[in-house]
Parts: C-alpha cells; structure tokens; sequence
C-alpha cells in the first residue's frame, strides 16, 4: 500500500504495552486525517443452549444462567475498557477521528472479524498484553493477526513510544512488496529530523548477480531521498533474520519497516517468515507492509 492509511485499528487491552503502541504512533508518519477504531475483546465461555434444552438439573441452569449474567457483566467491561483506549488515544491525537469497537470472542478472531468489515489499511498492536478477564492476550494473537491480515499491522513494544526524531529502518531486498514499502513510507508525514536506513542483506544468491545488492540500496534511497529524506544505506552479509535484528540496534531504530513477502524463493526468499520472525523479535516497532 503506497498511500498513507487513512482507517487505522488499535488492538487494547488496557496494558502498558497497549498503550505504548499508541504513543508509538507519534512517529509512524501517519498525519492528522486519521480515522481511528480501539477495539478491545473479550472471549468468555458460555455453554451451548443445546445443554439447556436437555438438562433436568436445576442447579446446571442456575450456572448457566450465572454464568450468562457474567457474560454480560464482561461485555460492559470489555466496553469500559475500548472507551478508556479511545480516550487515552484522543489525548496523543486530539484531531483524529476516533471510535470504538469491542468484540466477544477470541482475541485474533475478534480483531480480524471487524478489520474484515471495517477494512482498515493498518492494524496497531502492542507486542503482549492481556485480555479483559486478565488472561494472556497477545504474543501469539500478534502473530495470528499477523500472518492472516490483509492489510499492514504494526507492532509496538514498550520502548518504542519514545520523544526523540524517529529513526526508520527499511529492510528491502529488490521485490515488489518491498518496494511497495519504500513508497509507502516516502509517502507518509514525517516530523523534522527524522533519519531513515536502508538495509540490504545479502547472500550468495545475490552475489552472483553483479552489483545487485548495490543497485537495491541505490533505487531505495532513490525513493527516499526523492521526498527530501534523510537516508543512508548499510549493505550486510548473513542471515536477514539475524541481520536487520542487528541492524536494528546499530541504527538504534524506533521502527523498523519490511514487505510482508520478498522475492520468489527460485531466486531468493527473503521476507514472509523472515518478517514475522522479526516483528516477534525486533526491539522496536515493526511494521509489516502488503501491497
């Protein structure tokens, strides 16, 4: 997607790390025509009613009903909670527009159901947090959402909603999702000062093609620089897995950038499962870019 998302989903859980993840947007270029939605979701369990319509034990539709009664009480919790996200996010960004969504179900199931309907271009989440009823929420939910949304997800860690100029690390390696990528972020609303890195990490693949690792990182900064950025280049040699995580910390980066596939694996499998092993890994935000 090379426009700026316009329609952005923010997963929240009420923890610190959900949190983090909306101050991360600060620095992700997005610009003030936003219109946001804060979900949050519960997945309680409730009996079938089929149990009901066999059961002659007083005392089981007595639970059933209690625990119907909880369900309710969890929903208005679940509510609470997506109107405490949405304020806590009108306070970053008082111009957007911004509304709420909650969902009764299991977490990934819940955040890709209304990003199914509202079809956001981006969905926000923090790296882990917990649900309403206090269980595990994301870690594998991140990943899950992840892998199965059709739009960008970008995940948040704790130290990524920081006060300094953003530092943006792209990772591309030649293909159409990368530069997808790079046009997209060339094309977002940066603040003054923020640097930006393109990384390049080659194989033996690559190396036989003369200057080829060469000539992606000079159509990359190309791209960039074409918008009046502050780009340089770092070509490295290894596992891009192990790579880019390292580059991520030479560069200090605040986020880091990659397409959600790379090359044909006939010529050189680059991103895909590379890019969810880094956005589990990263010490920073990751975006995760679909054309």
């Amino acid at each position: 997607m090379t426009r700026i998302p316009t329609k952005i989903l923010i997963a929240y859980d009420g923890s610190s790390c959900a949190k983090a993840a909306m101050e991360d947007l600060r620095h992700a270029g997005l610009g003030f025509k936003i219109k946001a939605k804060v979900i949050s979701v519960s997945d309680p369990w409730v009996p079938p009613i089929e149990s009901l319509s066999v059961a002659t034990d007083v005392m089981f539709a007595g639970a059933y009903a209690m625990t119907l009664g909880q369900a309710r009480n969890t929903l208005k919790e679940v509510k609470a909670l997506a109107v405490e996200g949405a304020a806590h996010l009108r306070k970053i960004f008082p111009e957007w527009d911004i509304s709420t969504a909650t969902a009764m179900d299991s977490p990934a199931q819940g955040i890709l159901h209304v990003a199914e309907k509202w079809k956001p271009g981006l969905i926000v989440m923090g790296s882990q947090g917990h649900t309403a009823l206090g269980g595990f929420l994301l870690g594998s939910v991140s990943h899950k959402v992840l892998t199965h949304a059709v739009c960008n997800v970008r995940i948040a860690r704790l130290s990524s909603g920081r006060d300094l100029a953003p530092r943006i690390l792209l990772a591309v390696d030649g293909s159409k999702d990368a530069e997808a990528m790079l046009k997209g972020v060339a094309n977002r609303v940066w603040v003054n000062g923020a640097e930006f890195r393109v990384v390049v990490v080659l194989d033996y693949r690559l190396s036989l093609i003369q200057n080829f690792p060469q000539r992606i990182a000079e159509q990359a900064e190309s791209i960039l620089a074409e918008r009046g950025l502050k780009v340089t280049a770092a070509l490295r040699d290894g596992d891009p897995r192990e790579e880019i995580i390292r580059e991520v910390k030479r560069f200090k980066a605040s986020s880091l950038f990659v397409g959600s596939r790379g090359l044909h694996a006939v010529q050189r499998f680059f991103l895909g499962s590379v890019s969810a092993a880094l956005a589990e890994r990263a010490p920073c935000a990751v975006e995760v870019v679909r054309r």
